[in-house]
């Protein structure tokens, strides 16, 4: 599959802001007994059409540990948001997941054996109480402009 964004148009897809498309709604579905996921169209508020879309979700919605988030570009994931209870190494030792909240930044224009490709950056200031918590701070770092007032239950 050829992919025609540089890494400064995903960068600067992801800084700019965004709100959902119309019709959409930060609501939670159901996902099993404990899980909950929710997946929703995202336009650029300065216009420009990308097919962008929003994806977060919890293994368990208690645990916060198990949360996760996407943002896609062309059905693709260009960033994710997750965290590893322990830090992963590659080759020669060199940390390829950080321990604790981290956020993943795809290049699909480098090679999949090139470590930029998928890198994981710790969060250090990331911190999470609960599932709307996790929302918030995810919609807050890749400038996603929504009403929290609403309910997400």
């Amino acid at each position: 599959m050829s992919w025609s964004f540089s890494s400064a148009k995903v960068h600067e897809l992801v800084k700019a802001p965004k709100c959902l498309a119309p019709g959409q709604s930060l609501a939670f579905s159901a996902q099993g007994q404990h899980g909950k996921e929710l997946s929703v169209a995202l336009e650029l508020i300065d216009g420009g059409l990308y097919n962008v879309r929003f994806i977060a979700s919890a293994a368990r919605a208690g645990v916060p540990d198990t949360y996760e988030a996407a943002l896609l570009l062309n059905n693709r994931r260009v960033r994710g948001i997750g965290f590893s209870k322990i830090e992963r190494k590659k080759r020669f030792g060199k940390v390829h997941i950080p321990k604790g909240w981290h956020e993943n930044i795809i290049d699909y224009l480098l090679p999949t054996t090139d470590d930029g490709h998928n890198r994981h950056e710790l969060l250090p200031d990331f911190r999470v109480t609960d599932l709307q918590h996790f929302l918030r701070q995810a919609c807050v770092r890749w400038n996603i402009q929504v009403d929290f007032g609403q309910d997400l239950w």
